[in-house]
């Protein structure tokens, strides 16, 4: 049988695609490939997301640091500090209590710790003046709230400049003591060649930033930005490492002082500390974050002597 002309025509209908079925189809694509999409670009927005809240978290933490190292608490007047001493400018803008030495005896260059002044060092001058030291207790730059905490790297420029000062002033010996982040400057201060005998360091920190990632508990490579962008919080300061920064001959004499009980500086730093400057370790036991001296005022005493008396003997020796 021949089919005829509307059989035909509706077969033809039949072979070829409507343009409705072609829009479909297309449409249908599109939507594929949107869903083929989607997944990528969420997880891209959340790497952005978690990126930039670590990022404000590190430019924070910073920020938070360089600003904070100054307290409001005043000063006792020259007349109420318990030794005779004056008030002098060991830098520009830098101030210090200076008490000068007995013949044969070096001066004790005391340094205060962060979110601290020079009058938190009075216990120790006041303990250790009987014996004829020469003392200096400056005020670092940060302490009077026109510049901004260095991170260290700034402060242990400044301790170099109150040695220079105190050998300068009574052509003595120097000793640096430091406590909590000024026994890190100390420490600091001597690698850099500041011309001292030894250095006493009591309760200090290894990394500044160490200690805040051991006391929040949190994995230090949440913090790891903070150093990075601290100079543009700091006017250009540093968050000084001491394990990145003591070379293998660091030689000035070291006693690493270290409470067992600090919960502001764990005991680990002191153990470390001695290491990178080969020095001793003092462990005092139940002893809090810079305790030793009013937990047992004799016997630190008698421990800074012996080891100044050493340090001395060996200077004159070389």
């Amino acid at each position: 049988m021949s089919s005829g002309p509307g059989t035909q025509a509706g077969e033809a209908e039949q072979d070829q695609p409507t343009a409705d079925s072609s829009s479909v189809a297309s449409t249908q694509s599109g939507k594929r490939q949107k869903r083929r999409k989607w997944p990528w670009i969420t997880v891209v927005s959340i790497v952005v997301v978690l990126f930039l809240v670590w990022a404000a978290a590190n430019c924070y933490g910073a920020y938070w640091v360089a600003h904070n190292g100054v307290i409001s608490q005043s000063e006792p007047s020259v007349s109420q500090l318990g030794f005779p001493a004056t008030n002098v400018h060991y830098a520009k803008g830098l101030v210090a209590w200076y008490t000068p030495p007995k013949p044969g005896k070096p001066v004790l260059v005391i340094v205060h710790g962060y979110q601290a002044n020079r009058s938190h060092v009075l216990p120790t001058a006041r303990a250790m003046y009987p014996f004829g030291y020469g003392l200096l207790l400056p005020n670092l730059g940060y302490v009077s709230g026109k510049a901004l905490y260095g991170g260290g790297d700034r402060e242990a420029n400044e301790v170099i400049q109150a040695v220079n000062y105190a050998i300068i002033r009574s052509h003595a010996p120097v000793v640096l003591i430091g406590y909590s982040e000024g026994g890190a400057e100390a420490i600091l201060a001597a690698d850099r060649h500041a011309k001292v005998i030894a250095v006493i360091s009591d309760s200090a920190p290894v990394s500044f930033l160490n200690i805040a990632t051991q006391k929040s508990g949190v994995p230090s490579w949440l913090l790891a930005g903070v150093s990075i962008v601290y100079p543009w919080f700091s006017s250009g300061g540093h968050l000084e490492d001491l394990s990145n920064i003591l070379p293998d001959d660091y030689h000035v004499p070291t006693l690493i002082i270290q409470g067992t009980a600090d919960t502001t500086v764990p005991y680990s730093n002191g153990p470390e500390l001695a290491k990178l400057t080969h020095g001793s370790l003092w462990t005092v036991q139940g002893a809090g974050h810079d305790e030793a001296l009013a937990l047992d005022p004799t016997l630190y005493v008698k421990n800074l002597n012996a080891f100044i008396d050493h340090a001395l003997a060996g200077s004159r020796r070389s």
